[in-house]
């Protein structure tokens, strides 16, 4: 049953009952390696980012005074009193 309303849910079986996929079994392999593609990529990233970070520190920025990670549009208005509006939907 829950099975089922994940297929619906996620349109697997749109794709299949208007043939919308020839292969399943291809279509799943490529969903697979989409997803590990993904995944090393945010391992890549993550990682980037530790060193990053971790030379910036050793020059003396502190992560929160001067030395931010993954801020969002509002919390960089409202550190640096800029309005970003013009730039960002």
């Amino acid at each position: 049953e829950e099975y089922t309303m994940f297929l619906e849910k996620s349109g697997i079986f749109d794709l299949l009952q208007n043939h919308l996929v020839s292969n399943l079994v291809d279509y799943v392999t490529g969903v697979e390696v989409g997803m590990d593609t993904n995944g090393r990529k945010n391992r890549t990233g993550d990682a980037m980012e530790n060193i990053v970070q971790s030379y910036l520190e050793a020059e003396g920025y502190i992560l929160g005074e001067n030395l931010f990670k993954e801020i969002e549009q509002n919390e960089i208005e409202e550190i640096f009193s800029v309005d970003l509006s013009a730039i960002t939907n």
